[in-house]
């Protein structure tokens, strides 16, 4: 029983590692693609923004897809491979 638990915790660990590394590259090349955008906008485009809001946007939007890239996406596939696993079990019963 012992051995499961370990393995059990190895394995979240190595879960939530990986997605969030991957939700952190990503936000950093949505950030990255974002003030590119941002940079090559024409000068139009300035007057009718504030600078808040386009600061906003750089900081909050990228922060919601990170959270959401590792935590429900994450949950998602643990959940999918529980339901996977447990129809195995079942049919094998």
């Amino acid at each position: 029983m012992m051995i499961v638990c370990v393995l059990s915790s190895a394995a979240v660990w190595i879960r939530a590692y990986t997605f969030n590394t991957m939700s952190d590259n990503i936000a950093r090349m949505l950030k990255y693609d974002l003030v590119f955008a941002l940079l090559n906008k024409d000068i139009g485009f300035y007057d009718n923004q504030t600078t808040g809001d386009i600061l906003s946007r750089i900081g909050t939007d990228s922060q919601i897809l990170q959270d959401g890239l590792s935590t429900n996406i994450s949950m998602f596939l643990r959940a999918f491979i529980f339901i996977i696993a447990t129809v195995v079990i079942l049919s094998i019963i």
